[in-house]
């Protein structure tokens, strides 16, 4: 199955309170899941002690691994992907361009090619949005584009109409509909459109990636800094060479996500009364593809990020043997 195939076919995903194993291929039969595989997951899952919901998907086999599928949890920045996406559908159609100005407030991070009138172009926006989870640039995009279809396009990927019934700039998602929004995502990377390998490029590089931490050797090293949920400096690298460990062997992996984390704290003046740790995106190993979607309700910070790395390694790990 292609990536789009996949898409097309999350209707039959078989959305359980129980960790289950799958086949889309086969109208969402469960398969088998070895009981070391399934104490692994569920042990993950207890030291969260809290809601959570996840689903890998291989979209070469379209045998996965779900629980809670069809929950609806806090994604808070994940979903900026899909709205980078939209952005570029629209440049590449010529409805917009990546250099149009938009204005937008200061922020923490540097945004390339800045204009002497405090605006910004629409691509260093989307740039910093994806990299840095910049919410600045974020929210000048979304105040600048969002009465340009947005709904509509998602309405016409076929996304959950919950979902789409979820104005705010920071959703509530299901991984089902967050990994059927990452199929279509990772269609557009590898397509010949104008703007698919600079998108590509971002999502590959983003600061923050439970789901590439959770898979890559602690002891590969890289040029440059990058920022962490846990408030560790870092930067983006150009397309470093990782290697994944979790099943034992050395094997390369190439992960494209975006991350979404919140407290239910105040931070500079803005109160949020919601704690999110989750990361969405591909994983790219062994020849295979695999769509993942990750959501949980815990609190930002290093411990839950361990914790929530140590889920998504069990499910890596089980996925590769379906």
């Amino acid at each position: 199955m292609d990536s789009q195939e996949i898409a097309a076919t999350f209707s039959l995903l078989p959305a359980s309170s129980n960790v289950t194993a799958f086949s889309l291929l086969d109208n969402g039969t469960e398969l088998d899941l070895s009981e070391e595989q399934r104490e692994n997951i569920e042990s993950a899952l207890n030291d969260l002690n809290a809601s959570a919901a996840f689903t890998i998907v291989d979209a070469q086999s379209g045998k996965g691994i779900q629980y809670n599928a069809d929950e609806h949890l806090y994604a808070a920045s994940s979903a900026k992907a899909w709205f980078s996406l939209f952005l570029a559908q629209l440049a590449d159609e010529g409805t917009i361009s990546l250099d149009d100005p938009v204005s937008c407030w200061a922020t923490d991070y540097p945004i390339s090619q800045s204009r002497w009138d405090g605006t910004y172009c629409v691509g260093s926006l989307i740039e910093n949005t994806l990299l840095y989870s910049d919410n600045a640039a974020y929210s000048a995009l979304r105040n600048a584009y969002e009465g340009m279809g947005y709904a509509q396009w998602l309405t016409d990927l076929g996304i959950d109409p919950v979902v789409i019934a979820d104005t705010s700039w920071y959703p509530f998602l299901s991984p089902a509909a967050s990994a059927q929004m990452w199929t279509n995502i990772y269609a557009y990377m590898n397509s010949d459109a104008e703007d698919a390998a600079w998108l590509k490029q971002l999502l590959e590089n983003t600061q923050v990636s439970f789901l590439r931490d959770s898979l890559v050797d602690e002891n590969v090293s890289a040029d440059g800094d990058a920022t962490s949920a846990g408030g560790e400096e870092t930067q983006a690298e150009d397309s470093v060479q990782r290697s994944a460990t979790s099943s034992g062997a050395s094997t390369p992996v190439t992960v494209y996500n975006k991350a979404g984390w919140d407290s239910a704290s105040e931070y500079a003046g803005y109160q949020s009364y919601l704690n999110a740790m989750c990361d969405s995106g591909v994983i790219e190993a062994g020849g295979h593809t695999y769509i993942v979607s990750v959501l949980a309700n815990i609190e930002e910070g290093a411990a839950n990020a361990v914790k929530l790395e140590h889920l998504m390694s069990a499910l890596y790990e089980a996925a590769q043997t379906l």
